[in-house]
């Protein structure tokens, strides 16, 4: 299963870690299968020694990059680490893109009721895209959320070209107070930040049709009062979770996708988000907002990687997703030091 805890770590030799195969740094190597062998070995054990690898790996491509590019095209170098950060943001679209085609498979969804559904999907995004970039007269700003909390999560709000007045921040004292993600998936029981995204839906039972409203509803990120009990390192990176949730709108996804089953084929939600096919798609969906939000900021990286390195996601992000979060963590320090390098 993608991101299963029984997805372990590999002693590597300097050997491996230092070969400048360039073309293959975005992806896992051959030697993953490791990484899909049940340990007794504890998570954080892993990590510490993923963390290792990836820093003698640092030090090789660095030396790598400095040895085959001069001075004065270093910034081809500079471009190819670019490449390979994208490359896990491409993989993890591709792995969606065929964790969606599962779901239509499992449940036997028609061609015609799959189309108009992915075109719901797509009308729905565009329409709450423009709706987070206005100002909100309903929208609060919760006085109690941390300032550095609050802080950080309009900054990358506003980073991401989203009105922070278009979003609403609350703190709730109670975590069973906790609403639900897209008021769909119920909040894990130690959940930190979530995205709340709702949608308005009516049905025209006399044509057989689940009607969609695109009118955007604006969002809500919710944080718990444990978000107190964190170091600022986990609150940046909480915070860049569920401000890229925002970003990339798969909420939206998995909340028509659940409609749609009910409405036309009789798919009970609850049994749904129980399956594996479901469940594959969370993961994914958890998987790219914290990859992507490390792909578009080194500062993010760094954070997520030290937070990840000490806490997995239960149920969805394990050593294999800490791999990912350190080589994208490893690439930006090389890129920062070939630039510095290169206006040097």
């Amino acid at each position: 299963m993608l991101f299963s805890r029984h997805n372990t770590f590999a002693i590597l030799t300097c050997f491996l870690v230092l070969m400048p195969s360039i073309a293959k740094t975005s992806s896992l190597p051959w030697y993953h299968k490791a990484f899909r062998t049940y340990t007794a070995s504890p998570y954080t054990v892993n990590c510490a020694f993923i963390n290792v690898t990836r820093k003698l790996r640092q030090t090789g491509l660095y030396a790598y990059y400095r040895l085959t590019h001069k001075k004065d095209d270093l910034d081809q170098a500079l471009a190819t680490v670019q490449t390979q950060l994208k490359k896990f943001e491409k993989k993890l679209l591709i792995l969606e893109q065929e964790a969606l085609i599962a779901i239509k498979q499992k449940y036997g969804m028609s061609n015609e009721i799959w189309e108009r559904c992915l075109q719901d999907i797509e009308r729905v995004k565009n329409s709450y895209k423009n709706g987070m970039l206005n100002a909100h007269p309903d929208i609060t700003h919760d006085e109690t959320i941390p300032t550095n909390a609050l802080e950080t999560i309009i900054m990358l709000l506003k980073l991401n070209n989203i009105n922070p007045e278009s979003i609403s921040i609350k703190m709730i004292s109670d975590q069973k107070e906790v609403g639900f993600i897209s008021s769909y998936k119920p909040a894990h029981a130690e959940t930190i930040a979530q995205a709340v995204v709702s949608i308005a839906i009516s049905k025209d039972n006399l044509n057989n049709n689940l009607i969609i409203d695109a009118e955007y509803i604006p969002s809500t990120i919710e944080l718990s009062s444990r978000l107190n009990n964190t170091s600022i390192s986990q609150q940046i990176s909480f915070c860049a979770h569920e401000v890229q949730h925002l970003v990339n709108l798969d909420p939206i996804t998995a909340a028509i996708l659940i409609e749609y089953l009910k409405y036309y084929y009789a798919v009970d939600k609850n049994e749904f988000e129980k399956s594996p096919e479901y469940h594959k798609l969370s993961q994914i969906h958890e998987a790219q907002a914290e990859v992507v939000s490390s792909i578009n900021n080194p500062v993010i990286a760094t954070h997520m990687k030290e937070m990840r390195e000490k806490k997995y996601y239960p149920e969805h992000l394990y050593e294999e997703h800490f791999y990912q979060i350190s080589t994208i963590d490893m690439l930006w320090k090389i890129h920062n030091k070939l630039e510095s390098a290169y206006f040097c």
